[in-house]
């Protein structure tokens, strides 16, 4: 029976890294095409390209883990079903739910990943894209400066360079600051380098002149230096990000009132912490539900393909379920064990059918009967 497991196993992980990687391909190039004009406008490295395109992995992740312990399920009992393998463990003896014990630790193990990838790996791993992201937009758009042509950084910001030696360092630079209201300052300088320093854009100046002119004073103030650095970010006031995404914080934080920017806010925050709790559960409910589906009763030839429509069909209302919860926790926050009963209560359904497949069987028939009855009598 061990090496029976083994190879279900097997075949379920050989069938889930092929429609996972179908799937995350998918989400990556619509992503990573995003991620590619983002770059190229503002010139960012490679490695902020990469950085860019593969740290939400852990959010799709969230999503197509589960779809794909689903899909992998049923592609393997349809496969063995295919080359009469089913038929023959069925004519030997094995049960539904022997046969359906590979399929509940692949699901398990699935869980017991996301669930380390929603507590860790997501709000590190988004944390950084986020920061990352912010980087790049905040920072300037060297490709577009050219040599003896007037650039708009940014709102009241305006850049002249007679000559651009590099992708960060320029010569004999002209800067008009206009962001600060009824004052005008004027920079000029012999050199010029693009950097980042505490996360945000700045360029430094060298061997050049600062004239300020503040509206109602004419004589405008004067002063040279060897080194200034102006602060050119555009995002925010004082170049820090303002708004923390909730895929960033933990599942702690998010639980905490005292975290929330605003009591109208809380219910939302509590909505995703719960929604990160409860997501990886949609994997071993989908597996269990999928093998109930499949695996009670005689499975032939001529049924399977209406099981897996079936399979499919719950799994799609499975995950609808647990989205629609995490909305109504936004609206009302005492709803919360909805999410979780909406992955506990299939899975536990299931677990009875595959367990106890004949009272199962009856208890369908009871119903099946009971609907024919009231059906005659309002005839």
């Amino acid at each position: 029976m061990f090496h029976l497991h083994a190879y279900l196993i097997r075949q379920h992980l050989v069938s889930l890294f092929m429609v996972l990687f179908g799937l995350l391909i998918i989400v990556w190039l619509n992503h990573s095409l995003k991620v590619l004009e983002l770059v190229v406008n503002k010139g960012a490295s490679l490695s902020a390209f990469f950085k860019l395109s593969f740290l939400p992995m852990p959010l799709w992740l969230m999503v197509a883990l589960p779809l794909a312990c689903l899909c992998a399920v049923i592609w393997v009992v349809y496969r063995l079903l295919s080359d009469r393998e089913l038929v023959v463990m069925q004519a030997a003896g094995i049960s539904p739910i022997q046969f359906a014990l590979s399929p509940i630790l692949f699901g398990l193990a699935i869980t017991l990943f996301l669930m380390v990838n929603s507590i860790i790996f997501l709000p590190n791993a988004f944390g950084l894209f986020k920061q990352t992201q912010f980087e790049v937009r905040s920072s300037i758009p060297k490709v577009l400066i050219q040599d003896r042509v007037f650039v708009d950084l940014g709102k009241d910001l305006t850049l002249y360079i007679n000559k651009k030696e590099s992708e960060q360092e320029v010569k004999q630079v002209f800067i008009q600051d206009s962001r600060t209201p009824e004052l005008i300052v004027t920079y000029t300088s012999e050199r010029g380098a693009f950097k980042i320093i505490d996360g945000r854009p700045v360029f430094v100046l060298t061997n050049g002149q600062r004239v300020e002119n503040r509206k109602g004073n004419p004589e405008p103030a004067t002063l040279n230096f060897a080194t200034h650095t102006l602060d050119i970010s555009q995002q925010t006031d004082n170049g820090n990000r303002r708004f923390i995404d909730a895929n960033e914080e933990s599942i702690a934080d998010l639980m905490n009132k005292d975290k929330a920017e605003s009591d109208f806010r809380f219910p939302q925050r509590l909505a995703m912490a719960h929604y990160r709790l409860a997501a990886p559960l949609q994997a071993i409910a989908l597996a269990l539900v999928t093998a109930a589906i499949l695996l009670v009763g005689r499975v032939t030839r001529t049924n399977i393909f209406r099981r897996i429509i079936l399979a499919s069909l719950a799994g799609i209302l499975l995950q609808s379920l647990v989205i629609v919860s995490r909305g109504l926790i936004a609206d009302m926050p005492a709803s919360w064990p909805c999410i979780y009963l909406a992955s506990l209560l299939p899975a536990m359904l299931s677990a009875g059918a595959l367990f106890r497949p004949e009272k199962s069987a009856r208890i369908c028939q009871n119903l099946f009967r009971f609907s024919l009855t009231s059906g005659s009598q309002r005839a």
